[in-house]
């Protein structure tokens, strides 16, 4: 083996385990001793995920308990589905008539004049209540991504579908899911539906729906045929129906039309046969649903997250790497799952000076082939060997859908230049996000940056953190994960923790502190705090280790850390965990204000004087120290969730970072900016980038009802003093396309969601760092821009360039 082939160098087959004690706070294992794990190497010649055997759909894995259905499977809602002895269960527990469905991932109705059978035996779980369970067949009509399409649910609307489906007295029929207005009556369709040869016992049946082609006129005949003990009790017949009505998704449906006490359904022996029913076996999930990883010189710290596996499942994940050329894989560890169903793995004399290919082996048991479950990827080389440039993309705050997916017919209160958003479509359902995912591979970033809300807790349904808070969580966590997953399997993600994300409208953490009342306004974590540190190691937990892990209140993690990658020396702070509200209690007692307390502020002093010969130093946190936002007359605008309160500890922040020499990259705030910050004048602070919202419904605006001091080239920059007396010179902005003002004329009160894209100014940043230039340059793309087009164009204002020299003072 040749020496770049050989793993030895630099001590890289050194790496192993250490003891199994998972540490407080970070949530991880260190990899450091030389004792290696015995795994069997074969577990890494198991299949790829991306290349599932396409017979699937009947491989329930037998005796597992849990909410993972299985590779082939997505439940709506996560909660609300489980595998219990080889069946597929409704375990939904709502008030009210209900609705849930289960996606078949890796099957898809086709467009074509051929035939196709779905087939399953379903039952019911009690014999309580009324309700429905079946199939639906044509979700998303073939516009929407599969994974979007895998989202159908609750609420019809516009390319919802169609339900064939038995009821609670033994009756199958055709019914209707794609009705706006009346979104939960499931209106039958008229068909032709005849008893059977017996009347239906109440207990399992044999559903299967035939889908023939008619011998003229391009359209097709269901057929829905229920069978008990091998003898038909219903059959509905539906001719005439189009190609077009049939394309799209194919899922099971169990609906209760009776409340908490209504009929939920169970699955098994799903199988689907014929040419009109294509299987995807690539579109397969699952059991590791993705990666994180991060870099720091010699330590590399990778996160494998899993879906809700047994108990009876294996409960570790196995890392093993080769080098770029090497034949022969190399087991580095194997970790026990943690909180969230997650490993993390930290490994320390990683050599940086070449790529890695990585795999996640999981020893998937019970499926009746003992097959291993991979997850590759490659650790790419850390740009400072061989060259002088290196990228970031910066994102934030991704909400899946602007209308919730099990909501009425009212969405956002509308302007009259907004769209109809249909239900399942893609002007309301942004995930997967497929737009800036494909910008994202066009601009081939390094190294990403998710600075926060990578979910929204109230889409794509509202939040249910009593019955579930693991597992609801989780249902809109992955929907993140999975989209951005191509990119984060091959290059370093830093990921911040924002209000959204653990389920708050606004934090002001207040060191950890739990809200007193539950209330989030009077500060402080309205959460559990072992839930807080679930989420916090499910997305941080692969970040650079933090630089003090003492845990604050409640032993609440901490992450803020420091690290080095490109040539660059990077600090990532946590600017919620420490803030404190305008309100600390439950009357209007004066108190201390705090935004990154004291042990933040003593990092950054004490990392700005370590790194003070860096070339580019940069600063990551999770909101702009400013409150860059005006009414809708024009006037400075109060927003306390924004970092430019409270004052006092801003400017303190702002002194500290202009003393670093950093440039600051930011997102939350949904207005995407470039300013200069000030203390004393307009100008003496550092730059800071603040990246737009990816999508969102909540939005500001920064429209001075004046022409401001000093302005740029394009509107609305100039000196400007916000509703805190911080002052800054605004450099560029990208304002929604409706003003303010236009907003405020036809929705009143303090509402400020728009759900039309085209009337937002949604997308991403792009960091270029030249180090032979000595430069950055900040590029503000909008979502659905095509930047590989070659008359591409970048929000008003970008890109602009600055000198190392100069981001942290003009």
């Amino acid at each position: 083996m040749s020496k770049k082939q050989s793993l030895d160098r630099r001590d890289f087959l050194k790496l192993a385990v250490t003891g199994a004690v998972l540490q407080q706070v970070s949530g991880v294992y260190s990899v450091t001793t030389s004792d290696t794990v015995s795994v069997a190497e074969k577990s890494a010649s198991g299949l790829n995920e991306r290349t599932v055997d396409a017979d699937t759909l009947k491989m329930l894995r037998s005796g597992a308990q849990c909410h993972w259905l299985g590779r082939d499977f997505w439940g709506n809602r996560l909660q609300d589905w489980r595998l219990s002895d080889g069946r597929i269960e409704c375990v939904c527990d709502v008030k009210g008539p209900d609705l849930r469905t289960v996606s078949l991932l890796t099957r898809e109705m086709a467009l074509g004049k051929t035939a196709g059978s779905i087939r399953a035996t379903i039952g019911r779980i009690s014999p309580k209540g009324k309700g429905f369970g079946g199939f639906l067949i044509g979700a998303g009509a073939g516009k929407l991504d599969y994974r979007a399409a895998a989202l159908v649910q609750k609420s019809s609307g516009e390319n919802g579908g169609m339900l064939c489906v038995i009821d609670t007295e033994g009756r199958t029929s055709f019914r209707e899911h794609s009705d706006e207005d009346q979104p939960f009556l499931y209106g039958e369709i008229p068909s032709k539906t005849a008893a059977g040869q017996a009347t239906y016992g109440g207990g399992e049946v044999n559903l299967v729906l035939d889908i023939m082609p008619d011998a003229v006129g391009g359209t097709f005949t269901l057929t829905l045929k229920a069978e008990e003990n091998g003898v038909v009790v219903s059959t509905s017949t539906l001719p005439g129906i189009s190609d077009a009505a049939l394309t799209g998704g194919v899922m099971l449906v169990s609906a209760s039309t009776s409340g908490p006490d209504g009929a939920r359904y169970w699955f098994r022996d799903i199988d689907t046969t014929g040419e009109k029913i294509t299987p995807q076996p690539e579109r397969a999930l699952g059991p590791v649903l993705g990666t994180l990883f991060s870099l720091n010189g010699p330590v590399m710290k990778l996160s494998a997250q899993l879906m809700p596996v047994a108990p009876t499942d294996p409960q570790e994940a196995t890392l093993l790497v080769r080098a770029d050329d090497a034949a022969e894989w190399r087991t580095l560890a194997s970790q026990k799952l943690g909180s969230g169903f997650c490993a993390t793995f930290r490994v320390e004399n990683w050599d940086d000076t070449q790529d890695w290919q990585y795999r996640v082996a999981y020893a998937e048991d019970g499926t009746g082939n003992g097959r291993a479950a991979n997850y590759d990827g490659i650790i790419r080389r850390d740009p400072r060997h061989g060259r002088r440039q290196f990228s970031i993309g910066l994102h934030s705050c991704t909400t899946a859908t602007s209308r919730d997916l099990d909501g009425g017919s009212v969405g956002l209160r509308k302007l009259p230049q907004s769209r109809h958003l249909g239900r399942y479509t893609g002007d309301n359902i942004y995930f997967p996000y497929a737009e800036t995912v494909k910008a994202a591979h066009h601009h081939n970033a390094d190294m990403l940056v998710f600075a926060g809300d990578q979910f929204y807790e109230s889409s794509p349904t509202p939040k249910a953190m009593d019955d579930a808070p693991l597992l609801d969580y989780l249902y809109k966590y992955y929907l993140w994960l999975w989209s951005h997953r191509e990119l984060t399997r091959d290059r370093p993600t830093l990921v911040l923790v924002d209000d959204h994300d653990v389920y708050q409208g606004n934090l002001w953490g207040t060191s950890g502190r739990p809200a007193p009342e539950k209330n989030q306004d009077l500060g402080g974590y309205v959460k559990a705090a072992e839930w807080v540190n679930m989420v916090q190691q499910t997305q941080c937990g692969h970040n650079p280790d933090p630089w003090d892990p003492t845990p604050v209140k409640q032993g609440i993690g901490v992450y803020y850390c420091a690290f080095s990658y490109g040539g660059a020396e990077f600090c990532l702070l946590e600017d919620r965990k420490f803030k404190t509200g305008p309100v600390e209690g439950a009357s209007l007692n004066a108190h201390v204000s705090e935004l990154l307390g004291d042990r933040q502020e003593k990092f950054i002093a004490e990392w700005g004087a370590k790194v003070k010969d860096a070339e580019a130093r940069i600063c990551l946190t999770a909101t702009v120290l400013a409150c860059a936002q005006t009414s809708p007359e024009g006037l400075p605008f109060t927003d306390v969730d924004s970092n430019g309160y409270p004052p006092l500890a801003r400017t303190h922040a702002v002194r500290l970072l202009r003393e670093a020499n950093v440039l600051v990259l930011s997102g939350d705030q949904h207005l995407g900016s470039v300013i200069r910050l000030g203390d004393e004048t307009f100008t003496d602070g550092p730059i800071t980038f603040s990246g737009p919202a990816g999508s969102t419904s909540w939005t500001r605006w920064f429209e001075p009802a004046t022409p401001l001091a000093n302005a740029g080239d394009t509107p609305n920059t100039g000196d400007f003093q916000d509703a805190y007396s911080n002052r800054m010179r605004v450099l560029a902005v990208a304002n929604p396309s409706i003003s303010f003002a236009e907003y405020r004329e036809h929705i009143k009160g303090r509402s400020q969601a728009i759900g039309d894209r085209n009337l937002k100014a949604e997308g991403y940043g792009i960091v270029n760092v030249d180090l032979d230039k000595r430069s950055y340059k900040l590029e503000c793309w909008r979502w659905d821009a095509d930047p590989a087009a070659p008359d591409a164009k970048q929000y008003a204002g970008w890109p602009m360039t600055f000198g190392f020299d100069e981001v942290a003072r003009a």
